[in-house]
């Protein structure tokens, strides 16, 4: 029997312990996890929802729960509190649901930036982490493999670096795991504060278009200048890409029709998961598509108030408050615990 004792924060109340039987996990071959006494005979397999009583379907089970990073689980001083990684680790040892990050950030980045529990992650995942990186543009299926990459196509990269030059406003570009500018400056000092590779001066930004795929393009300025230039950089992008913020100093270019929600949307395919089955968290308007998709979608006491306005559960605590630890118990290991 495995036991997982609910985190010490005043958030969840009284500590208790809940216990699972280990059997071999079908989905991580070497992987002894634990899961629930009933079989997957207790489950509706067509709705994968959990039987009532009564023998009518309820809820929808939850098989896949993605996390956003950046002010979700990690807190305000951009770590990861240890009741977060001890849920995580629960879930992903004693459960069949598959953790998954659904970031902004590049994948080495997300990774480095959970410390142990992105080791962990690497560790069940030798082949790769799956997930949702740079804001759904570069998706990891469950294997480790590129299921789909998106790139800034010329014609928008070279109206978004001339926006950089006729403002005069920082500029970075994300290719990957790797992170180019033209010619660093004091803003991107903060890059490795967000775990994230410092960045590569490339000298001119045509050389980069032909070099290596740029996937997205950050403005990084104070929040005043970037609130200010928005909707200027909108009018000149148009359609020809989307714009996001993760960050109130950073503001986000994309190609079109992108989003993290697009990202996880494909993940899902990959993994055979209905979006009805899935858990999100968020903090940020990078969330808000992904959010208004899921059957399960939560936000941290301190998310802005469009994304609490499109999220179905909001009495979560913040990220300095373990709302990630909070949010695994109330809804997957108290619920694992009852059908016991």
């Amino acid at each position: 029997m495995t036991a997982f004792t609910s985190p010490s924060s005043g958030c969840i109340g009284t500590s208790k312990l809940f216990y699972f039987s280990t059997k071999h996990c079908p989905k991580r071959p070497g992987c002894r996890a634990s899961y629930p006494h009933k079989t997957r005979s207790h489950l509706v397999t067509a709705s994968d929802s959990r039987v009532s009583a009564s023998g009518a379907a309820s809820h929808p089970v939850i098989k896949l729960m993605a996390c956003d990073i950046d002010g979700t689980i990690l807190n305000s001083q951009s770590g990861i509190s240890s009741d977060n990684v001890a849920a995580v680790k629960a879930l992903i040892d004693d459960t069949e649901v598959l953790f998954v990050p659904a970031t902004g950030k590049s994948r080495v980045g997300a990774l480095r930036a959970m410390a142990e529990l992105g080791e962990r992650l690497q560790q069940i995942h030798p082949n790769g982490c799956p997930g949702v990186f740079l804001q759904g543009l570069l998706v990891f299926g469950a294997n480790g493999e590129v299921v789909h990459e998106n790139k800034c196509n010329a014609q928008l990269a070279q109206t978004v670096t001339g926006i950089a030059k006729d403002m005069n406003v920082p500029l970075i570009a994300y290719s990957r795991d790797s992170i180019v500018c033209e010619r660093k400056h004091d803003y991107m000092d903060l890059l490795p504060t967000y775990h994230e590779p410092a960045a590569t001066e490339v000298g001119d930004w045509e050389k980069a278009f032909d070099r290596q795929p740029l996937n997205k393009f950050i403005f990084m300025a104070e929040p005043e200048t970037i609130d200010e230039m928005r909707p200027l950089v909108a009018e000149k992008v148009g359609s020809a890409g989307n714009l996001t913020q993760a960050q109130s100093n950073m503001l986000e270019v994309l190609p079109p029709n992108s989003s993290k929600g697009d990202g996880v949307r494909r993940l899902l395919r990959n993994v055979g998961v209905h979006p009805d089955n899935v858990l999100a968290i968020g903090d940020a308007e990078n969330d808000l598509e992904l959010l208004s998709m899921v059957g399960y979608s939560c936000a941290v006491g301190n998310a802005l108030p469009s994304v609490k306005s499109v999220a179905r559960f909001t009495d979560i605590p913040s990220n300095d408050d373990h709302g990630v630890a909070h949010t695994i118990q109330r809804f997957i290991l108290n619920k694992l615990a009852l059908v016991e």
